[in-house]
């Protein structure tokens, strides 16, 4: 099984890290969160963490249009579409 995808919920330091070095390393990153502003956050500190990258591991581009984010409403439920074991 290829992984072709990676999803992240929470839009805080730690999922905007996760999402940042996915990203980096060529995924397609969903990152989920219940707060609109967190996710903008989060993608502006992506954004500007990108630029500061050293110039070998810079990517221009790529890595942030790899990132999509969903607004989830609090109590909303969703099953997984797949279960990995």
């Amino acid at each position: 099984m290829k992984i072709e995808k990676i999803g992240v919920i929470g839009a805080g330091q730690m999922g905007n890290g996760i999402a940042h070095v996915c990203a980096l390393a060529g995924y397609d990153v969903v990152m989920e969160d219940i707060n609109a502003e967190a996710l903008g956050k989060a993608r502006a500190t992506i954004e500007r963490n990108l630029n500061r990258q050293p110039k070998p591991w810079a990517r221009p581009g790529r890595p942030l249009s790899a990132i999509s984010t969903v607004r989830r409403r609090a109590g909303s439920s969703r099953k997984p579409t797949r279960t990995l074991r």
